[in-house]
């Protein structure tokens, strides 16, 4: 963890990088951030109580960064996991051990935790700015061809805003995955990429730790985009190229975690349809009927793929958070139709486009299958939404709002 951190100062330490970072553009991104993350702060403190597991989470480092304090023999121990010469108390200890997987987190933020001029909320700020400087970044550079779509869905688009925005793991992990995978689609073995390479690889290594099935999304997304977009071949063998991409990437999956081979997923899905909606009747959960089977998967998949892009729906909305989360999805619901009829307008030749839309629309399918509680969905389809709703807005809005928007941006 600590070389991951190093690795990355020595690669985000440029003139050009820094000054992106001091820009008006970036302190708006952070401002426009920071609404959400009142909200954010608001829904976990009232709303939540403070009793969400990320917000425990913030608090548990801030907690054990006060017993351990700067002594670099406890500090030791905590890196290497050597949690019985700690004088840990419960709580923590139960995060630590039970659930393994925020260790990564905690370790990376106990250094700025140690200092009493830290606290949950401060961190948690810390971590919006970083955040905000990545999608900048990402803006900036070459890959970016349709800049107003991008900065709609990874700046404007509030459900996306507000899940980066505050205590959730999500709120670091998935702007990484951006700026990764703008990178890795880039890198071309020039001699000044090979540190960025290696903080590429530092950071798959820990969101597989953090989240191996974010990571496994990630994968897939990167490969077929490899196949469909860099690679420059007919139809037919772009076709080929995609199949094998998934087929390799599945069954390399297991690697990632046991749970995404081909056998253990069905029941995994299952696992997860019943913890996140027990009871059918409630009004947010999504009624599929999930048995373990692949034949449920399949037969569930297009309803699923539906809530996926359009849910929450207005009649679904139980709260006023929920209502204007469904107004956006009425609103992209819309973009989409139009998106479609463009399409058609053009008999569907962009086909490279098209099969990457289906791949994500596929994994929204078993995100929601996973996650069929609309608030848990919301959160967890964020590692495909922003992409999908990027693809929508390139079809569906005209050429002359997208040279206003980009224009309106080149100002600040």
């Amino acid at each position: 963890m600590v070389l991951l951190l190093i690795v990355g100062v020595l690669f985000f330490y440029s003139k050009e990088k820094i000054r992106l970072l001091l820009s008006t553009k970036c302190l708006w991104i952070v401002l426009y951030k920071s609404i959400f993350f009142g909200i954010y702060y608001w829904v976990f403190t009232y709303f939540y109580q403070k009793m969400g597991d990320s917000y425990l989470f913030w608090s548990n480092t801030i907690q054990l960064s006060n017993i351990i304090g700067y002594d670099i023999k406890d500090y030791y121990a905590f890196l290497t996991n050597d949690f019985m010469t700690l004088p840990l108390p419960k709580d923590v200890y139960a995060t630590v051990v039970i659930e393994p997987r925020v260790l990564s987190f905690m370790k990376i933020f106990y250094l700025l935790a140690a200092s009493s001029f830290f606290s949950p909320i401060l961190l948690a700020f810390t971590i919006l700015v970083i955040s905000s400087w990545i999608v900048l970044l990402v803006s900036e550079s070459s890959l970016i061809k349709d800049k107003a779509s991008f900065l709609i869905a990874f700046v404007v688009l509030p459900t996306f805003t507000f899940q980066t925005s505050g205590f959730s793991k999500e709120a670091l992990i998935l702007p990484l995955l951006l700026w990764m995978f703008s990178f890795i689609v880039q890198f071309n073995f020039r001699k000044g990429q090979y540190i960025g390479l290696l903080l590429f690889l530092l950071l798959l290594y820990w969101v597989i730790q953090v989240k191996y099935y974010y990571a496994f999304v990630f994968i897939l997304i990167t490969v077929i985009y490899w196949f469909l977009i860099k690679v420059r071949l007919s139809k037919w063998y772009i076709t080929i190229g995609v199949l094998f991409g998934i087929g390799l990437t599945v069954l390399l999956a297991p690697l990632l975690h046991p749970y995404l081979s081909l056998q253990l997923l069905p029941e995994l899905v299952h696992v997860n349809y019943t913890l996140f909606c027990p009871d059918t009747n409630y009004p947010s959960c999504i009624e599929l009927p999930i048995d373990g089977t692949w034949y449920s998967i399949l037969w569930s998949l297009p309803k699923a793929i539906v809530y996926g892009l359009f849910a929450p729906l207005p009649g679904m909305a139980h709260h006023t958070l929920a209502f204007f989360v469904s107004l956006e999805h009425c609103i992209v619901g819309m973009l989409f139709l139009i998106a479609l009829f463009h399409l058609s307008q053009n008999r569907f030749k962009e086909y490279e486009k098209i099969i990457f839309f289906c791949l994500l629309t596929f994994v929204l399918g078993l995100i929601a299958m996973s996650a069929p509680n609309v608030g848990s969905l919301l959160r967890y389809k964020q590692i495909v939404w922003p992409i999908i709703v990027m693809g929508i807005l390139q079809e569906a809005i005209p050429l002359k709002w997208k040279e206003s928007i980009v224009s309106f941006w080149n100002t600040l």
